[in-house]
């Protein structure tokens, strides 16, 4: 499974052969026809990725260094800022990108992480009107950018 960037530069990975068509795979009916307009052929005929809006990043980790400081694979939220926590105690950086592409970091942290310590789309909806302030939720001092 990979992250597809929407748009002409996952197009051009679909015209070389790289991903698959996904119509009618299971589970895309379940996406709104604008949420797929990014992932499909300028004739809107073939779907290549699945909307971001439903796509979910995962978190890859250094077993060694969990052994070294005697940390599991969080199963919770809880467990998984605890994790950063004792990390963060060490001498490792507790979450990395492992990219130079300011893209990654504005598509995991702010589409797909941040919504959940704002509100959704009712919580973007108000930022984006500057009705709230982000930097009061829950969200701030767990990521730094």
């Amino acid at each position: 499974m990979l992250a597809c960037r929407p748009f002409d530069t996952s197009l051009l990975l679909y015209r070389r052969g790289y991903l698959e068509k996904l119509n009618g795979k299971a589970g895309m009916e379940n996406f709104a026809p604008g949420s797929l307009v990014a992932w499909q052929t300028d004739d809107g005929k073939d779907i290549f990725c699945m909307p971001v809006a439903s796509v979910i990043h995962g978190f890859l980790y250094n077993k060694k260094i969990f052994r070294k400081l005697g940390l599991q694979p969080p199963a919770t939220e809880a467990e998984f800022f605890g994790v950063l926590d004792a990390v963060r105690k060490s001498q490792y950086a507790p979450l990395a990108l492992g990219t130079a592409d300011e893209w990654l970091s504005s598509q995991t942290v702010f589409t797909n992480i941040g919504p959940n310590y704002w509100g959704g789309e009712q919580g973007q909806a108000r930022a984006d009107c500057r009705q709230s302030e982000i930097h009061r939720c829950a969200f701030r001092g767990r990521v730094r950018i």
